[in-house]
């Protein structure tokens, strides 16, 4: 407030009853508010924000973005004005030093560590990389930490101790986009994701219970295998149940115990380190370990998911009862081809990138590969030939099995689906010319 007094030349003048005059109050009232503006406080957020805050499935995180995404549009505002006043011109300069240091800090912190330890990769490499993690980490502030002797690599993920995180994985979604790395779809679930996605954070128990149900976890990855029986499911629930509620102090106790006695993490195989559970404790950062051939085995797994998905929506059309016209045929074959083929070219550029950050070439990459999605769905990834998806013949035959007196329209149904393919695979030829 003396800064802003000095600026504008106003001094302390007090009237008979030594009260201030009426300019100084109106100054320290506005300073005052530029104070509260700038400050994220939970209290001054909209009626909205507060409701949300009570729906379980949102948690207290919307409130602290919503909060520093208000703090942030104020904090603008007042150095638009200070810059436009020259009397305030000096503090609306400071105010923009401030603002600039906190953007380019993480961006900064990662060239001093990366120069430092000679970790830095280069453009193609890390988007190569950011196409393997998982999903809420493709968008973040990661700081190479180098590439060990048996190919995996290790990274900091420093985007959970950055307030802004979720505005600075929207502008870099942005710039992967400009630059060709990622398509139009793939950048409107990127900035949903950076956006929304801190925000939806369920709590503990309604977040174990869907989970469990849906056996898929919302980082990624199942919570039982299938073929488990009611036994071993029965134990993982439960393992994954202290997992998801277990107090941080608890955890990083059993960290500890795990890096003394040489345990290894499950799903991965890392050895749990002394040195990695220390620089957590003292930094707040977790190093990571990022293998480029485990990351592809897990993007498979996502492919033949969505794959399956997708297939089993136009399966069930071509068995439904009663007539369906070739054209609904002909569009929902559409769309599940057309999901189908995003999905492969995805894991056709994971295996790429996974192949060269790994030094394992496509050919040794092919058996593991198939192992996941089948020997000829395998081969066509890694040659990159995608072939539009057909009617599998056990499926037509289950259908007309079936039929009953639907035997006419399910032969239809059928024709379609094959007068279907044959459209996209003539588009393709075309495109290919």
């Amino acid at each position: 407030m003396a800064r802003h007094m000095k600026a504008t030349g106003i001094k302390k003048d007090v009237d008979a009853d030594g009260k201030p005059i009426g300019e100084y109050l109106a100054l320290q009232k506005k300073v005052a508010r530029k104070v509260v503006d700038v400050y994220p406080s939970y209290d001054r957020l909209p009626k909205w924000v507060q409701e949300l805050r009570r729906f379980p499935l949102m948690g207290t995180f919307v409130s602290f973005h919503v909060a520093m995404g208000l703090s942030t549009a104020r904090t603008f505002k007042h150095m638009t004005e200070e810059l436009s006043d020259p009397k305030l011109r000096g503090i609306g300069v400071q105010r923009l030093q401030g603002i600039l240091t906190t953007v380019v800090a993480a961006t900064a912190l990662k060239a001093v560590i990366e120069g430092v330890a000679r970790s830095a990769l280069n453009d193609d490499d890390e988007e190569g990389m950011r196409k393997l993690l998982p999903h809420f980490s493709q968008n973040s502030t990661i700081i190479q930490l180098g590439r060990r002797e048996d190919g995996k690599y290790r990274y900091l993920d420093v985007s959970y101790t950055d307030p802004h995180s979720a505005f600075r994985s929207a502008f870099r979604s942005m710039s992967r986009y400009v630059k060709g790395d990622i398509d139009e779809s793939q950048l409107a679930a990127a900035m949903m994701s950076s956006m929304a996605g801190p925000m939806i954070q369920p709590e503990f128990i309604p977040r174990f219970l869907a989970e469990s149900a849906l056996n898929k976890k919302f980082g990624g990855g199942s919570v039982w295998s299938e073929g488990d029986s009611a036994t071993v499911k029965g134990q993982k629930i439960a393992a994954h149940a202290w997992k998801t509620m277990q107090p941080g102090l608890t955890k990083q106790a059993s960290d500890f115990y795990k890096a003394a006695t040489g345990d290894t993490r499950p799903g991965t195989g890392e050895v749990f380190s002394m040195s990695d559970e220390l620089f957590t404790t003292f930094t707040g950062q977790k190093p990571v370990t990022f293998d480029p051939v485990r990351a592809l085995e897990y993007r498979s797994f996502a492919y033949q998911g969505v794959r399956r998905s997708v297939k089993g929506q136009f399966n069930k059309l071509i068995r439904q009862y009663g007539t369906v016209s070739p054209t609904e045929v002909a569009k929902v074959y559409n769309y599940v081809n057309a999901r189908t083929a995003d999905v492969f070219w995805d894991l056709r550029d994971a295996a790429l990138a996974a192949s060269v950050l790994s030094g394992v070439t496509p050919a040794q990459m092919a058996p593991q590969l198939a192992a996941i999605v089948g020997r000829r769905q395998a081969a066509e990834i890694l040659t990159g030939t995608y072939v539009p998806i057909e009617l599998a013949t056990d499926t037509a035959k289950a259908a007309l099995l079936k039929a009953g007196n639907d035997r006419e329209n399910v032969i239809a149904r059928i024709r379609a689906a094959i007068a279907a393919r044959e459209a996209a695979i003539r588009d393709a030829s075309r495109s290919d010319g």
